[in-house]
């Protein structure tokens, strides 16, 4: 029978020590692949007209904050509501639709009970709706979201009522 000796516990609590201290990683020795890729070749092209795109949109301020978008989002949806002489049923964009040059499409959904009617999701372009299966050059239709953006990335209808989407 093995018998452990009065020091097991104590021993048992420096290799715990020890291991925790070796093998978990500390701060400055963390790779550094992106600081010193920056620091050898400079930022990339692409992040200085991402950060030149951005500056643009968050003037005067540094950048856009978090919440800045949603909450213009709601300020125009309240100015057009507060009589302010803006026509809700005249809207300066119009969406072309899929009958041009084609786009991401990031996510679809099938109604079970009537597999004529097809969503579509979009990378840019919001959400499509068609009720004969995607057949025909009149066959999808912009289903307005109510929100502030055009991606759609995902789409599921409730497998117990294909309406609630």
């Amino acid at each position: 029978m093995f018998r452990l000796s009065r020091w097991a516990p104590a021993l048992l609590a420096v290799a715990l020590v020890v291991a925790v201290v070796f093998l978990s990683p500390r701060p400055d020795r963390q790779p550094r692949i992106r600081e010193e890729a920056s620091e050898k070749h400079g930022p990339s092209g692409s992040l200085q007209a991402l950060d030149i795109w951005s500056a643009q949109r968050a003037y005067p301020n540094p950048v856009v904050p978090d919440v800045g978008h949603a909450l213009a989002f709601a300020q125009v949806r309240a100015l057009r509501g507060a009589g302010s002489g803006i026509d809700d049923s005249v809207d300066p964009w119009s969406s072309i639709g899929p009958n041009n040059i084609g786009g991401r499409t990031l996510a679809l959904a099938v109604r079970p009970d009537d597999t004529d009617v097809i969503f579509a999701g979009s990378a840019s372009g919001g959400l499509w709706k068609s009720t004969t299966g995607g057949v025909g050059a009149d066959a999808w239709d912009l289903v307005e979201t109510g929100h502030p953006v055009s991606a759609v990335g995902a789409i599921a209808l409730d497998p117990l009522d294909p309406d609630v989407m």
